[in-house]
């Protein structure tokens, strides 16, 4: 098991070098949960990974239908991976409903053959199935009721389009930038094509400062994180929620919003205590979060 352990590590260290906060999310996190989700956060990073940032489809495809097999395999009993390893030594996991883990590879899968929306409406509905997966599969996680809530799902969405923008300037070829979804709307109303997007110019902080508007109204729509039940991501949002209010105050908001992607640890910890306040949880408590 050691071995497993070290090998879970590297996984759930390429995680948190994207989402830190996740580092002080687990000192309030019940300790019936605390492993799970970190397993459960390498698992959809891994996914995430190869759903949107593969350049060959072929690869991504391959890849995705061996995750497939590997969750089914995993909840069996059966796990190859290290992170499918850690996450399914739960009873309670291997107990849960397998169609949660197939559909979210499958809608991993389906991420792979996407296209870009006319507007914001059109990339929340395009990404809606992939993150209501994440989400039902994240309620299983967390022991949440498994009704669908909207608000986690827009959440999902909006995290995820606001992480693909601060992307933007640190793609390293032509190709990466193409799979940037952004709202091509938006692009038509400040005259500038997508390529356009890696040079500074007052054309693209006026459709970034737009975009960022449109995130934050979508949040705003959702009452989130209010209405997001489990903490990771109620912090996630959170943290969200003050970038775009940040980024939109810059000279220069994409190259803040790249900047800043990755939230120092003292403000994680803060917007973390103050989410564990409002959920009304003791960081003690090893309750599951309702």
């Amino acid at each position: 098991m050691p071995a497993t352990n070290h090998a879970f590590a590297a996984f759930e260290q390429k995680w948190l070098s994207e989402f830190p906060e996740n580092m002080m999310v687990g000192l309030f996190l019940p300790a019936t949960h605390r492993q799970r989700a970190s397993a459960f956060g390498s698992l959809i990073h891994e996914l995430t990974q190869t759903a949107f940032y593969r350049s060959e489809a072929q690869i991504a495809s391959t890849k995705l239908g061996w995750w497939r097999q590997e969750l089914i395999d995993a909840q069996a009993g059966s796990a190859r991976h290290p992170v499918t390893a850690v996450l399914f030594a739960d009873a309670q996991m291997r107990a849960s409903d397998p169609a949660v883990w197939s559909g979210l590879a499958d809608n991993a899968l389906a991420q792979i053959d996407r296209h870009d929306g006319s507007g914001i409406a059109q990339l929340m509905q395009r990404f809606r199935p992939w993150h209501a997966s994440v989400a039902r599969a994240q309620a299983t996680v967390f022991s949440l009721q498994s009704v669908e809530c909207d608000a986690e799902v827009s959440a999902w969405t909006i995290s995820h389009l606001l992480h693909e923008l601060a992307r933007i300037p640190t793609c390293p070829t032509p190709t990466m930038l193409e799979q940037i979804a952004v709202p091509l709307d938006l692009l038509a109303r400040h005259a500038i094509l997508r390529k356009d997007l890696i040079h500074a110019t007052a054309a693209r902080n006026g459709f970034v400062g737009d975009y960022l508007s449109a995130l934050l109204a979508e949040l705003d729509a959702c009452n989130a994180p209010a209405r997001v039940r489990n903490l990771p991501q109620r912090v996630r949002c959170a943290l969200d929620r003050q970038m775009i209010v940040h980024a939109r105050r810059a000279t220069d908001p994409l190259q803040w919003l790249s900047a800043h992607k990755r939230s120092g640890h003292g403000r994680n910890l803060w917007t973390a205590w103050r989410q564990v306040r409002r959920l009304g949880l003791d960081e003690s408590s090893s309750r599951p979060m309702l």
